[in-house]
């Protein structure tokens, strides 16, 4: 939570749909609304997660966040690339990665669509349900 509170406060600005987001990953992690970032540096929290797999939970949901408002300012492109590279992937791992952040985005826009009261007449305009 405190590399997600971090990142998403790295260009000065938080946008509704970080600050919703942060509070929907605090409430899906049962952490008190009263809780704060802690200080502790960024290298040293990244240290707290030591297997690929919790690695790549992490990259992924950072890059949902920086995404979540579609647009991805410089600062925090800096940091999901100290990020990456402090968990030890490859330029190429990162790229995959978000390529598959993009392919999510666009299937959970298509959910979206699908439940719509009239899916078809918003996907497809003119065509019969």
């Amino acid at each position: 939570m405190c590399l997600a509170a971090r990142m998403a406060s790295t260009d000065a600005q938080l946008h509704d749909l970080e600050l919703a987001m942060l509070s929907q990953m605090r409430h899906e992690m049962d952490i008190p609304s009263s809780w704060r970032p802690t200080t502790a540096t960024t290298t040293a929290l990244l240290t707290q997660f030591a297997d690929h797999r919790s690695r790549t939970i992490v990259l992924l949901e950072l890059l949902r966040l920086a995404r979540c408002d579609q647009a991805v300012p410089e600062e925090e492109r800096l940091f999901l690339i100290e990020s990456a590279t402090a968990f030890g992937f490859s330029r190429a791992q990162v790229r995959s990665l978000l390529l598959w952040t993009r392919r999510h985005e666009a299937l959970m826009a298509d959910a979206e669509l699908l439940m719509s009261p009239s899916p078809l007449a918003k996907a497809h305009p003119g065509v019969d349900a």
